[in-house]
């Protein structure tokens, strides 16, 4: 009976030993993460621009807690994945990017090029990864890559049936070419700027751009690049 009295209360003094350590000796802090914060692809188009080069502004958040220092990310060329030329359709990456102190985005400034006669036919991709630093972990897995689509084409913007279907009906390349006219530019090459009234933009600057595209198919017979009739369509 002693023995066992002695052997609890033994054990009672190495828990209580245990747990009277300094709680830093017990908590990991694991390093923050960095994630794009995008779709997978992103589309751009030089179509209607008058440069020969411009600056992609690609949003990467950090998963986890803002510092007061700066710290430092990576990213690499996928070359598997790419079939963009380096040089011909972009800038070379810097080797490392700083992430602003107190900040919980900062962008990675990607520079394309638009000289390229082929890019008035199809497409490059420039396929980018994220990579762990001494800074940073990897954040979400499924947002650590990203394809950039360059073109001096029309394209789809990305996030066309997300909402913008609404204001301006099923795609085609005229109709899109038509609203580009009629709004004297194109359609940002991101979602998050597409719905910033910050940005100029917003659900309610697309609802008066989409009235005012309708309104040419409405007093005009337009087809489509496939031949197909495209008609007024019920504005949201």
């Amino acid at each position: 009976m002693k023995k066992l009295i002695f052997n609890i209360i033994t054990l009672g003094l190495v828990m209580a030993a245990v747990f009277s350590c300094d709680n830093d000796e017990f908590v990991y802090h694991e390093k923050d993460g960095v994630y794009f914060n995008v779709t997978d692809s992103v589309y751009y188009s030089f179509k209607g621009k008058t440069t020969s080069s411009d600056t992609l502004k690609i949003p990467v958040k950090i998963m986890g807690d803002v510092s007061d220092l700066d710290r430092s990310f990576k990213v690499m060329i996928d070359q598997e994945n790419t079939t963009a030329e380096e040089g011909i359709h972009y800038k070379a990456l810097d080797e490392t990017y700083t992430f602003s102190a107190n900040k919980f985005t900062e962008d990675l400034e990607l520079v394309v090029y638009k000289d390229d006669p082929a890019l008035l036919t199809e497409d490059r991709i420039i396929a980018l990864k994220l990579l762990p630093t001494n800074d940073f972990n990897l954040g979400y897995t499924d947002k650590i890559e990203l394809k950039v689509y360059i073109t001096n084409q029309i394209i789809k913007p990305s996030y066309w049936d997300d909402f913008l279907d609404l204001y301006f009906g099923e795609y085609s390349k005229v109709k899109h070419n038509m609203a580009i006219t009629v709004m004297g530019h194109d359609f940002p090459y991101l979602r998050s700027e597409a719905i910033s009234v910050t940005a100029g933009y917003g659900y309610g600057y697309w609802q008066s751009q989409g009235r005012a595209t309708v309104t040419y198919f409405i007093e005009n017979e337009v087809y489509d690049e496939n031949g197909n009739r495209i008609y007024p369509w019920s504005v949201f």
